[in-house]
């Protein structure tokens, strides 16, 4: 009667700790299931920010439509990092209009956006007041 109770005790401190190094190498690691970083996901991840999405919108909504398009390819090696920069803009016939660089980190997916002006790069929170301020007034 006692040997079942301490064999059930015995396996649910073993699950348990197993469970526990499980919970800790996927916090350490950022999580099993995590997919690599490529140019695809990378172009997803800007493709899917509410400013991309809308301004994208807003080129097929014109007239005449112009054509969005995301491009990634290698960040630039001076970069402190591993990045993939997207740029985001407009196809015409006869030319193409780029319009924002962002730059998507490989290993956590964080994002960085062009800031051509400083010459620098802003947080999406630093561009976001930024963009947001810049829209208010052309609409304006």
């Amino acid at each position: 009667m006692y040997g079942g109770n301490k064999m059930r005790l015995s396996t649910t401190i073993l699950i348990c700790t197993l469970c526990a190094c499980l919970a800790a190498s996927t916090s350490i690691l950022g999580g099993c299931s995590r997919k690599a970083m490529d140019r695809e996901a990378a172009s997803d991840v800007v493709t899917d920010l509410p400013e991309v999405r809308d301004y994208m919108r807003r080129l097929m909504s014109a007239l005449p439509p112009a054509t969005p398009f995301a491009r990634a390819e290698a960040g630039p090696e001076d970069m402190e990092g591993d990045y993939f920069m997207v740029t985001i803009g407009e196809d015409h016939p006869d030319h193409a209009v780029a319009w924002q660089r962002f730059f998507v980190n490989k290993g956590d997916g964080s994002v960085l956006v062009d800031d051509i002006v400083a010459d620098g790069y802003l947080t999406l929170a630093e561009w976001r007041k930024k963009y947001v301020k810049e829209t208010k007034a052309i609409s304006e």
